[in-house]
């Protein structure tokens, strides 16, 4: 892995972690016991949560469920882990926002590739969702201004048609409308 990931992990025992060193193989982890403590968390920007079946709290997919709920963690990749003796079903678990799912039998070689994907794809995505609001924001700059462009072309062509300088001043009227503006006119 090339930088330290931040791994949250939720439903992990603070003893296990305890024996793992604090940066290891690139993985920074932290523990958290629920997903409010985990919410509270405001100054780290984490890279991965990590689910891990066998709490009390919840379940692994209603937990997922749970923190997708939570704007500030709806972008983050899930992935979870499942416990030897706990079913869980990987369609229910894709459906409530996991990302991927890891078991005991993967190397950890293929654990930081994944890791690796999941980390790229979510930077990935954040860039092209800033990208998108960038070309939005020029093409609804674009559009007001082009807007602005052909009411006064329309009001200047439609200002040679005039007759005379009542119907001229009704022109301007309508043009100012399209504006939201109101004024009074002395000719």
């Amino acid at each position: 892995m090339s930088k330290p990931y931040k791994i949250a992990l939720l439903n992990v025992d603070a003893a296990l972690l305890e024996s793992y060193p604090a940066d290891r193989d690139g993985l920074v982890l932290y523990s958290y016991d629920s997903i409010q403590s985990l919410v509270n968390e405001l100054d780290i920007q984490f890279d991965i949560i990590g689910v891990l079946g066998g709490s009390a709290e919840a379940d692994v997919v209603e937990t997922c469920r749970l923190i997708k709920k939570e704007s500030s963690l709806a972008q983050t990749p899930l992935v979870v882990g499942g416990v030897a003796g706990q079913e869980l079903d990987p369609i229910e678990a894709f459906e409530a926002g996991c990302a991927d799912i890891l078991n005991a039998s993967m190397t950890l070689k293929e654990i930081e590739l994944r890791i690796s994907k999941l980390v790229f794809q979510a930077c990935a995505s954040r860039e092209l969702k800033r990208d998108a609001d960038e070309a939005r924001n020029v093409a609804m700059n674009v559009m007001t201004e082009s807007s602005h462009l052909g009411i006064t072309v329309q009001f200047l062509i439609d200002s040679n048609f005039c007759d005379n300088v009542d119907e001229l001043g009704m022109q301007f009227f309508q043009a100012l409308k399209h504006y939201h503006l109101h004024c009074s006119l002395q000719l």
